[in-house]
C-alpha cells in the first residue's frame, strides 16, 4: 500500500510493500512493487512471506542465460564473463561491476571444492540472481586456489529472507560428487539437475 504515515514501525510487519518511489528511511527494508503488480512482483510477495519453501524456489534463480562453460585465460576473463551474461538478461550496471570487484579486493571469495562464489558488497538486484561458469580448464583465483567452478551471486535487495539463498547453496556445492556430477556432462540442463539431486539428499 502507498505510506502516508512516515512514523510506521515497520518493524510491526511480516511483510511491508509499497508503490512509492521516494523512502529514503525505508530503504533495504521495504521491497516496492509496481501499482499493477506483475508476475515477478507476485513472486517478491511470496518469497517475502515464505521464503525458500521447496527445491523449485531455489532452482529459479538459475537461467540458461546466464550459464557459460568453456576456456578462460585468466581470473579477470572469467569474472567478466559471469558479470557480462547477468548484465545481458539483468542491467546492474557499473555500480554493481565495482562492488563486485571491491568486494573480491577485500578477501577471496574461494568457497572450496574448486568453487569460488563472487558476489557484490550489499544487495543490489531487485531479484537473487546466479551466473554460473563452468571452466574447461583450471584458473588460480588467488594465489592458492585454482578454481573450475564459479557463481557470482546477487541476492536480492530489501528482502532479508532471500539470505536464505546462502544455506541452500552452500549444501549443494558441499556435496563430495558434485564436481564429478557437474563436469562429465558440463552443459546447464545436468547442471540444474545436479543441483537438484543435491538438494534432494540434504
Amino acid at each position: 500500500w502507498p505510506i502516508t504515515n512516515t512514523n510506521i514501525s515497520v518493524e510491526n510487519y511480516d511483510g511491508v510493500f509499497t508503490t512509492e518511489q521516494y523512502l529514503e528511511e525505508y530503504q533495504n527494508v521495504i521491497p516496492k512493487i509496481n501499482l499493477f503488480p506483475s508476475e515477478q512482483d507476485f513472486k517478491k510477495i511470496t518469497m517475502t512471506i515464505q521464503g525458500y519453501n521447496d527445491i523449485h524456489a531455489v532452482l529459479t534463480k538459475f537461467s540458461e542465460e546466464r550459464f557459460f562453460y568453456g576456456s578462460v585465460s585468466s581470473k579477470d576473463e572469467a569474472l567478466k564473463i559471469v558479470i557480462d551474461n547477468i548484465n545481458c538478461t539483468y542491467h546492474l550496471g557499473d555500480e554493481f561491476v565495482k562492488s563486485v570487484y571491491n568486494r573480491e579486493n577485500l578477501s577471496s571469495s574461494y568457497f572450496g571444492n574448486h568453487v569460488a562464489i563472487p558476489h557484490p558488497l550489499t544487495p543490489m538486484s531487485e531479484e537473487t540472481l546466479v551466473s554460473v561458469a563452468l571452466l574447461q580448464n583450471e584458473v588460480y583465483w588467488d594465489e592458492e586456489h585454482a578454481v573450475r567452478i564459479i557463481l557470482l551471486v546477487s541476492i536480492a535487495k530489501n528482502n532479508i529472507k532471500e539470505l536464505q539463498f546462502w544455506h541452500y547453496l552452500s549444501i549443494f556445492l558441499e556435496n563430495d560428487t558434485l564436481f564429478h556430477d557437474i563436469f562429465s556432462t558440463p552443459t546447464f540442463s545436468n547442471f540444474i539437475t545436479c543441483v537438484e539431486h543435491a538438494l534432494k539428499i540434504m
